[in-house]
C-alpha cells in the first residue's frame, strides 16, 4: 500500500526547516520500500516571528492532507500536538531525507 511523505528540504537531499519556517515541502510517494518523488508544495509558514497562527498550521495541513508522514528538522509543541491529533505522523530529523525515509520502514 502507498502511502505520501511531505518532507521539509530546500534541496531535496537534506531535511532543513523548521515546521513553522518551511516554505517549500518535497513530496515523496512510498511503495513497498521504494520512494518516488512526486513534485513540492509552496505553503505559507504559519510561524510569525516566533509564534504560531493556528488557522496557519490548519492552511498548511489542508495543503498536506494525503500525506500520512510530515519529516521536519524541528518543530514546536503545540504545532506538533495539532499535526499528531490530525492524523499524521511526524518525524523530527536532522540529516539526509534518504536516511529519515529509511526510518520510516
Amino acid at each position: 500500500m502507498s502511502y505520501r511523505i511531505a518532507v521539509a528540504s530546500k534541496d531535496g537531499k537534506v531535511v532543513t526547516d523548521h515546521f513553522g519556517h518551511c516554505s517549500n515541502f518535497s513530496i515523496i510517494e512510498a511503495d513497498k520500500g521504494k520512494y518516488h518523488y512526486i513534485g513540492s508544495r509552496e505553503v505559507i509558514p504559519p510561524c510569525n516571528g516566533g509564534g504560531h497562527a493556528i488557522e496557519g498550521i490548519y492552511a498548511v495541513l489542508e495543503q498536506l492532507r494525503d500525506c500520512s508522514y510530515i519529516i521536519v528538522n524541528q518543530i514546536g509543541g503545540g504545532a506538533f500536538r495539532i499535526l499528531t491529533e490530525n492524523q499524521f505522523k511526524v518525524i523530527v530529523h536532522k540529516g539526509f531525507v534518504k536516511d529519515a525515509l529509511d526510518d520510516i520502514n
